[in-house]
């Protein structure tokens, strides 16, 4: 093989390993810091749907993703920790039903 031919490689292995390194440098320096995050942004992001759910008993999960500004599958997610929770509950069908937000003690 000609020298030619191995200098693309040998970038290409150095740009690899630089990629490598930055991406053990970031995973150390936020360790801990996306699980709070999450949990922060969820808990936001419940409390936009309680909200939501309270002013429109009938809107719908596509709605409130077109309001809140996120996909469609994350609110889903927060609405099933929602109704694990105690904190809301479907009346009726997918279609055609509503929302409930229940009352906390």
């Amino acid at each position: 093989m000609s020298t030619t031919a191995q200098k693309p490689h040998r970038k290409l292995d150095h740009h690899c390993k630089n990629l490598t390194k930055q991406i053990a440098e970031y995973k150390k320096s936020t360790e801990g810091e996306p699980t709070k995050g999450l949990r922060k942004t969820s808990q936001k992001t419940s409390q936009k749907i309680l909200n939501l759910i309270q002013q429109n008993p009938d809107i719908t999960t596509l709605e409130m993703a077109d309001n809140i500004g996120i996909d469609r599958r994350n609110i889903t997610r927060n609405i099933k920790k929602l109704v694990e929770g105690g904190f809301i509950k479907r009346v009726g069908p997918d279609k055609g039903g509503h929302w409930e937000v229940i009352p906390q003690k």
